[in-house]
């Protein structure tokens, strides 16, 4: 089921000044008084203004280098603010029109199931192919200086690491490429000594959706790219030591003391966000208030917004030249991946025509049906029934979030997210028993797949 966005800009209305209501609540009620009465009320009102500055200096706009005092109370009157910059980062007052998604192409690329360790991964029959991965990607980390071999200073605990693998995939399914990735265990770092913040920005999918359907109907240039390992263009802060990487051990006893931000450490993310930022800035990019994640940067008349999901790179420009720019300040600082025209993006693949661009993410999908053994399953009308009234695990207490259903739902929060609205209603309810589910919540969940496999 393709989400449709739509996006109407219209011109904003001027903020009015209105008069403020009375402390007391009470309501403007008609004035009882005679003559006598509104002549004392004018003379009063008169005595009260007249220590009070004239009307034409209050509704001067405060320069941004005056002294302000906290005692002062906020003037507001008068005052109108321009709101069109901080919601939209079109300055233009003409009306943007509606852009329709009406094919129904998306693929994912998903990682691969079969080989979760290296010992799996020796034991498969793509072992060539693993291994020149791997070495592909302690080259890299070599290259770019990730660690220095130690001595392990006393009392220190090293953390371990592991190897992650991934397929890359075509629209066709074909696989066309075999990714190895060392990754270092996080979560035996401690709080306050291996790590201080850990908070980290990624572009919200709505900012995605409504950029989407500006670039569709203003037919902006669009351009994907990819930075090559992107925890590790960032400087380490504290001092964290690893283990040497499983397979590759030198047998020296040293340990890894780690200078770059390798994959996996609870900080890496924040750290490379904080590196991008900063370089953005320098360059005169400014990021969208709205979300912190889009970037823009204004030549005169022209345009080029910038997303940013991790390494994930989106660029839509108003002309060929300023896209050509943007890419060329994205290279100047970082060893990128050029994949030319959008094709996929958190999970979501993108289609695009000459009049309309199209998302879903029915690959995504399908790869949980064939986990789940539901590939095959019959398809229903309603992701939940409502004459099935859930009730906790009448078997007792036994509170665990790790595992397989809470796992499933989690694929399935996203996809409501992401895509489907229409299940969001009853992956919610499920997740009030994700600690204890019963056999009643796995039937529920099953039917949520079998509804996601007949759209």
């Amino acid at each position: 089921m393709p989400k449709n966005v739509t996006l109407s800009d219209p011109s904003l209305p001027e903020e009015v000044a209105t008069e403020p209501s009375s402390d007391k609540g009470e309501t403007n009620l008609p004035n009882d008084k005679g003559e006598e009465g509104r002549e004392e009320d004018t003379w009063s009102a008169a005595q009260k203004g007249a220590d009070k500055p004239n009307k034409e200096t209050n509704t001067k706009k405060r320069s941004v280098d005056m002294d302000i005092d906290p005692c002062e109370p906020r003037r507001t009157r008068g005052i109108k603010k321009d709101y069109r910059y901080l919601h939209n980062p079109f300055p233009d007052k003409e009306e943007v029109g509606i852009a329709c998604v009406n094919k129904d192409e998306a693929y994912v690329v998903v990682p691969d199931d079969k080989c979760r360790s290296l010992c799996q991964a020796k034991g498969s029959e793509d072992w060539e192919e693993w291994e020149h991965a791997m070495y592909t990607e302690l080259d890299q980390l070599q290259r770019m200086g990730t660690w220095k071999l130690v001595e392990k200073p006393p009392g220190v605990v090293p953390i371990a690491n592991k190897w992650v693998y991934a397929k890359k995939q075509d629209k066709e399914g074909i696989v066309t490429k075999y990714k190895a990735r060392l990754v270092a265990k996080g979560c035996a770092q401690q709080p306050r000594h291996d790590y201080l913040e850990t908070h980290s920005l990624v572009v919200r999918l709505d900012s995605i959706y409504v950029i989407l359907t500006i670039a569709a109907t203003r037919k902006l240039h669009m351009h994907q790219m990819d930075v090559k390992g992107t925890y590790l263009n960032s400087t380490l802060k504290e001092r964290v030591y690893m283990k040497q990487p499983k397979g590759y051990n030198d047998g020296t006893g040293r340990v890894c003391l780690l200078i770059k931000t390798l994959y996996s450490l609870k900080q890496a993310g924040r750290e490379w966000n904080i590196e991008f930022d900063s370089k953005l800035r320098k360059r005169g990019y400014q990021q969208l208030l709205s979300d912190p994640c889009v970037y823009i940067v204004r030549t005169r008349e022209d345009f080029s917004i910038m997303t940013v999901w991790v390494d994930d790179i989106l660029i839509f420009a108003m002309t060929i030249d300023l896209r050509d720019k943007t890419i060329a300040d994205i290279e100047a600082e970082w060893e990128v991946t050029n994949i030319s025209k959008p094709t996929k993006i958190v999970g979501i693949e993108i289609t695009t025509t000459p009049d309309s661009i199209a998302i879903l993410s029915r690959q995504y999908i399908e790869s949980i049906l064939q986990k789940e053994g539901m590939d095959s399953s019959d398809s229903v009308s309603t992701p939940l029934d409502p004459n099935v009234a859930l009730v906790p695990n009448p078997k007792g207490e036994n509170r665990s979030c790790s595992n397989s259903f809470a796992r499933l739902l989690g694929e399935l929060q996203y996809i409501a997210n992401a895509m489907h609205p229409d299940i969001t209603y009853a992956v919610n309810r499920l997740t009030s028993y994700m600690a204890n589910p019963s056999l009643q919540h796995n039937i529920v969940v099953k039917q949520i797949l079998r509804y996601l496999a007949g759209t």
